[in-house]
Order: structure tokens, then C-alpha cells, then sequence
């Protein structure tokens, strides 16, 4: 990173000093002197220069992961926010290749397990009193179900155990075939959620998100699936990383077109995400949750009267605004409380609350337990 001599400066404060962090050019300049850090370190001695600026930037950047969820400087939006809550960062898992009759009983999926069908069909058989679906080539599928399921060439064929056919140790990113191979081809991944925000996400998510190659907005899926095949043959330079993203972009669009079809989602979390006159109130929301919002200033920022608002926004999210606002905050209060060290009473304005007191009743009414309690079992 391309750095500039340090440049003198006056005693500062934190917020000044992230005013001296910022982008110029094509690296970064920061100016910091010793004793423009008495106020926010206290005085070190003996601290060099680079032990200096290192904890300056640890400082500046906690609150950014805890509030803006690491955020990049485009503007987020509430499904990415909610996807970054829920630490859900989907990756490849390997290839199945498949030949003649063929039967797979499947292991409970850990987190959210994805499919893109390269060539062929197969059956996916989620409760046996239920019928199968068909996928194609060109089919998408995203589950999140809790036990175990039945991947078929052939519904008729004998089921054969995955531990029998997936042994471990195998290498990531590993391919299988079954048979020839001649007739099936299927590309596989998973998307492990966090154990606790996680479940927000999961939550809303029906067990089966199943998108057929004839959907007409379903172009852009084909597009991303023809890019990971090529990748996959090719294995060009950083095609691991490719991968990764080209996956990553599946598994959104996937949720994506998803969304798009509003009429078959029930109200929740989701629902609200994906209706447009919701979505200015929502980035209100999203974008300052520490703010005393009413119900008011919601309905002005979606261009509402108040009772038009607060009534589409119960029968789209299930909830009241004020009651997904506290639920949100609530939400970014387990995230800090499980990966920030520092005492809650340090970020707690950033949510809203102006006293330990009054955020401990909060987060004890949503969750059952008190902050500290919280934070000895997530830890």
C-alpha cells in the first residue's frame, strides 16, 4: 500500500483521526504523530510509528464491522445487510457426474445447500410421502431442510447411503461419478450460516427455492452457470477465486429472482425486502438504526400517508415498523456482542439506547437473557 511520510498534525480526537484516513490517488496517506494520539490511546512510550497507526486503524475500523456490517463505500441495502448478518458466504463444493439408474440418500444439508444443473435431470425427493421435483439442465435449487433427502437418476433404483459414495478425506472441490457419467452432470455447494444471526436468514427462507431454466428471468443464472463450467475446464489462473465469486453471485441471483416472485412469499423479512414502496423506509432503518425513528419519518421516506404505511408495512413484514426496527437492532446487538471485545456500553448509542439500563431490558426482553449472559455462550 502506497504510503506518504507522516504529516503533523494537532491532538485529535477518533473521529478526527478518521478524518485523516482516506483515500488518495491510488493508495491511502495517514498522518499521525505521537502526541496526536494522547487523547485516544493515552501516552506509549517507546511506541514506533507503525504500532501507532496499527492500533489507530484497529480502532477506527470495529465500528464499521459491528454497525455497517462491513460495508464497502456503494450503498447497501437491506438483503446484503441481512445476508452479511447472517455470515452467509456461499462456496463451491465439487462436481457429481452420473451414469444408468442411480439413487442417493443425502445426509441433513449444514446450512444452506445449492445445486446448478450442468447436464441431464435427476429427481430431488425432500419427505418420501411426497412427490419429487425434476431438475434439468440449467435448474437452480437452494434448500435449507433439516434432515435428510433423496437425489435420484432413478426413483426406482436401489438408495445408496452418500457415505458410501462420498468418502472422506476428499480433496475440495472434488468431483464424483457414478456409472459412466454420461448422463448427469451437477455442480454442488453449501453456504454455512452463523449460528445465531443465521437463523434470521433461515427463517424466511422456504425449504426449496427451485428455478427452472425456462424462467424468463432466468437468463443471467444460465449466464453465471456457463461461467463456472468454463471455469472448471479451463482452471486458468485464479480460477479458485473465480469460482468462489461466480458461486456467490449464483447463490444471490438465485435468491434474487426469488424475491422477484413476492405473491408466493409469506409476510416476513424477506417479503419486506422485496416490495418496492417498502424499500426507502427500510434504508432508513438500515442505513441509521441508532436514530429515534417514528413511524412518521418512515412513512414520508416511502412517500406514505402514516396509516398506509404502518398497515402495508404489518401485512408485507408481518410486524410493525417499530417492532422490526427493535428486531433489527437487536440483531446487530448479537452481532457485536459476539465478535466485539469492548464493553456494550460503548456501542449501545450507535443502536439507540442512551443508557446500559435501558439496552440490557431491551436485549433481556427480545432474547430471553441479559447482554452479559448472552455474550459467555456465544463465546
Amino acid at each position: 500500500m502506497a504510503m506518504r511520510p507522516a504529516r503533523s498534525m494537532p491532538a485529535m480526537t477518533s473521529s478526527a483521526v478518521a478524518a485523516a484516513v482516506k483515500p488518495e490517488g491510488r493508495g491511502f496517506w495517514i498522518g499521525v504523530t505521537c502526541c496526536s494520539m494522547d487523547g485516544l490511546l493515552g501516552k506509549r512510550e517507546g511506541w514506533s510509528a507503525p504500532r501507532v497507526c496499527a492500533k489507530v486503524l484497529e480502532r477506527l475500523m470495529l465500528p464499521s464491522s459491528i454497525f455497517m456490517l462491513d460495508r464497502s463505500e456503494i450503498p447497501g441495502d437491506p438483503l446484503s445487510d441481512l445476508i452479511r448478518l447472517a455470515a452467509a458466504r456461499p462456496t463451491y463444493s465439487g462436481e457429481l457426474r452420473a451414469g444408468g439408474s442411480w439413487a442417493i440418500r443425502m445426509p441433513r444439508p449444514e446450512g444452506l445447500k445449492f445445486f446448478a444443473i450442468l447436464h441431464g435431470r435427476a429427481w430431488l425427493q425432500l419427505r418420501r410421502d411426497e412427490p419429487a421435483v425434476e431438475l434439468r439442465a440449467g435448474d437452480v435449487a437452494i434448500m435449507y431442510w433439516q434432515h435428510d433427502f433423496l437425489l435420484a437418476g432413478d426413483l426406482a433404483a436401489p438408495e445408496r447411503d452418500a457415505s458410501e459414495i462420498f468418502v472422506p478425506p476428499k480433496p475440495p472441490h472434488s468431483s464424483v461419478t457414478l456409472g459412466d457419467g454420461s448422463t448427469f452432470h451437477m455442480l454442488g455447494g453449501h453456504a454455512l450460516l452463523d449460528a445465531e444471526c443465521g437463523q434470521l436468514l433461515a427463517a424466511a427462507l422456504p425449504p426449496l427455492i427451485h428455478l427452472g431454466q425456462d424462467a424468463s428471468e432466468g437468463r443471467m443464472l444460465r449466464w453465471l452457470v456457463e461461467r463456472l463450467i468454463e471455469e472448471r475446464a479451463v482452471c486458468a489462473s485464479g480460477h479458485a477465486l473465480m469460482t468462489q465469486q461466480l458461486t456467490q453471485m449464483l447463490f444471490l441471483q438465485t435468491l434474487r429472482l426469488h424475491l422477484a416472485r413476492a405473491g408466493s412469499l409469506l409476510p416476513g423479512w424477506l417479503r419486506a425486502m422485496s416490495d418496492e414502496r417498502l424499500q426507502p423506509a427500510l434504508r432508513c432503518i438500515h442505513d441509521e438504526p441508532g436514530r429515534p425513528w417514528q413511524v412518521e419519518e418512515l412513512a414520508r421516506a416511502a412517500a406514505m400517508s402514516r396509516t398506509t404505511f404502518a398497515v402495508r408495512f404489518k401485512a408485507v413484514a408481518g410486524v410493525s415498523p417499530m417492532a422490526y426496527l427493535t428486531h433489527w437492532r437487536m440483531q446487530l446487538a448479537r452481532h457485536a456482542l459476539k465478535h466485539d471485545p469492548r464493553p456494550f456500553s460503548s456501542w449501545m448509542e450507535g443502536l439507540g439506547y442512551a443508557s446500559e439500563s435501558a439496552f440490557s431490558h431491551a436485549f433481556k426482553r427480545t432474547t430471553g437473557l441479559s447482554p452479559a449472559q448472552y455474550r459467555r455462550a456465544v463465546l
